[in-house]
């Protein structure tokens, strides 16, 4: 039997290791980018290698439950009598699990030598994967202009963090074959700041960071909290449009909330937004649980699958129904039926919003005081089952506009 794993990384690297140990007559291509296998070990821990956790893990300890299914197939317990067998030794440090060195570097210099030194595991380099089809129990995988023929490919190739090309190139021809792909959620990430952080430097902290510097967010004070509370089903959270990030002052609201821990909270943004935001505020919008609008039909079609299925999953979008942005203004403006439209379809609840603001004591850049938000959550608006969609959007749409106006 042969076997391709695209990838080399940490898993990569690790199943091509179970498979020297025990099925060391099984012949391993690594299709690798890198000048050496398992590169990525080396930023795990902190430079230290963190291999596991011996403690209990909640369920909020996981970005979702593909995840805990995942590491609960692969006990850590299980682990540790691998890599002991093949002469890797464990510490542990508060429950978490390290190699007795210490040291990624020296782990990920064990674990490839022993990977290597199976004279039936070969790396492939320089050789880009561009398609494969499966025939008569068999794999037949073109790299670059070659075919070549395995019984097994095993795709390892990771997210898309750090603007990884290979591996969103990979995911294209995934999802090109119908494979489902779980949706991205931002990880762990450098931040580079001003401040001298000697004092922290390689300490692991578990806190909320603001991105938006120079005071550009204050939120004064929330009212309301227990009505966003009380919605266990998905909604459509309406919100009054004032400012590009507006949307991370309702993100940081809904975390606040008790169903921060079970759902998660989709932001309709316009497509510009999406195709055009400079900078880290632009990655935000691309990859932090947005639902872009667009101009192509299709495309919009797309959409409003993704809606529907979101909110019968249980989980809440923010939507913007004055469809339109006016700089700092204090006022409601016209809405529109579109949001209310999707929970009358979906026959789930509207949740209001309105943010008021106040002028700080701060001055921004651009010479005007910064401004201070008061977070209003109003009592949710449900849709009568005895009405049809076209009345529900109408008088959900009128309540939501009387609840803002006082």
């Amino acid at each position: 039997m042969n076997i391709l794993i695209v990838g080399s990384g940490c898993s990569a690297v690790y199943l091509a290791s179970l498979i020297s140990f025990y099925k060391k007559e099984i012949r391993v291509d690594i299709l690798s980018n890198d000048d050496v296998i398992g590169k990525k070990i080396l930023v795990t821990g902190n430079g230290r290698c963190n291999l596991g956790n011996l403690g209990n893990i909640g369920i909020n300890e996981y970005n979702n439950e593909i995840t805990k299914d995942i590491v609960s197939s692969f006990p850590i317990e299980n682990i540790i009598s691998f890599l002991s067998n093949i002469g890797i030794h464990v510490t542990t440090i508060n429950n978490l699990v390290y190699p007795y060195s210490l040291s990624s570097k020296n782990y990920r210099e064990l674990l490839s030598a022993f990977v290597l030194n199976n004279k039936n595991v070969k790396v492939l380099k320089d050789l880009k994967f561009v398609d494969y089809i499966s025939k008569n129990n068999e794999v037949e995988v073109q790299l670059n202009n070659n075919i070549k023929t395995y019984d097994k490919l095993v795709f390892a190739t990771g997210g898309i963090s750090g603007n990884n090309k290979n591996s969103a190139e990979i995911i294209g021809i995934l999802k090109k074959h119908n494979y489902v792909i779980t949706p991205f959620r931002p990880g762990l990430a450098p931040i580079k700041t001003k401040e001298k952080t000697t004092l922290v430097n390689g300490k692991r902290v578990k806190c909320d960071i603001s991105l938006l510097k120079n005071n550009k967010l204050i939120i004064k004070q929330v009212n309301g909290l227990e009505n966003l509370n009380k919605v266990k089903t998905g909604a459509l959270i309406t919100c009054n449009h004032f400012n590009p990030f507006d949307c991370f002052t309702v993100e940081k609201v809904f975390r606040m909330s008790e169903n921060e821990k079970d759902k998660r909270l989709y932001k309709v943004i316009r497509e510009g937004n999406y195709t055009n935001f400079p900078g880290l505020y632009g990655f935000f919008f691309r990859n932090c649980d947005t639902l872009p609008l667009s101009s192509n039909k299709r495309t919009m079609v797309n959409f409003m699958k993704a809606v529907d299925t979101i909110l019968q999953s249980g989980d809440y979008i923010l939507i913007y129904p004055e469809q339109s942005m006016w700089w700092n203004y204090k006022k409601p403006k016209p809405l529109k039926n579109g949001a209310f439209k999707l929970a009358a379809r979906n026959n789930v609840p509207v949740i209001p919003i309105f943010i008021t603001m106040e002028d700080s004591n701060l001055i921004g850049e651009d010479g005007f005081n910064i401004q201070e938000y008061t977070i209003n959550v109003e009592e949710p608006i449900y849709p009568d089952v005895n009405l049809t969609e076209k009345e529900n959007t109408e008088i959900m749409k009128a309540k939501n506009s009387e609840v803002w106006k006082n």
